[in-house]
């Protein structure tokens, strides 16, 4: 999950897989939420889906997340940190950061699978995108 608030400032959160469905009823995008008692620790791993984002939370079994009766505070619904076409290349030896782009769709290539590291494989497909 990825949170913002009215300064758009972004944190991505977490929950563990058997607590998933503890949250996932109240947990509605675009709804505005007040989250108490969770952890807080520095990102150590590979995926950052936040350019700027050192911290991550977690929730926890006692986890409380209440949907505000205030749904018209001025927060955002997205955020994006879009990125030059030329600098696309830049980033490509950093894989751990998620960027957002915009073009123009050319081409889809069709599904073909292709190995892991861990020696399964897995589907996917290349979009083809112009710079506009």
């Amino acid at each position: 999950m990825l949170f913002i608030d009215e300064n758009e400032d972004q944190i991505h959160a977490s929950a563990p897989r058997d607590l998933i469905p503890q949250f996932s009823d109240i947990l509605t995008k675009g709804d505005i939420f007040h989250v108490e008692k969770f952890n807080v620790s520095k990102i150590s791993g590979t995926y950052r889906p936040i350019i700027d984002g050192e911290y991550k939370i977690y929730f926890k079994n006692d986890t409380i997340v209440k949907r505000c009766e205030d749904q018209t505070l001025p927060i955002p619904l997205y955020k994006f940190s879009f990125v030059e076409f030329n600098e696309i290349p830049n980033r490509c030896n950093q894989p751990k950061y998620l960027i957002d782009i915009a073009g123009k769709l050319k081409a889809v290539t069709e599904i073909e699978l292709v190995s892991k590291r861990n020696g399964d494989t897995s589907p996917k497909r290349d979009l083809i995108l112009e710079n506009m």
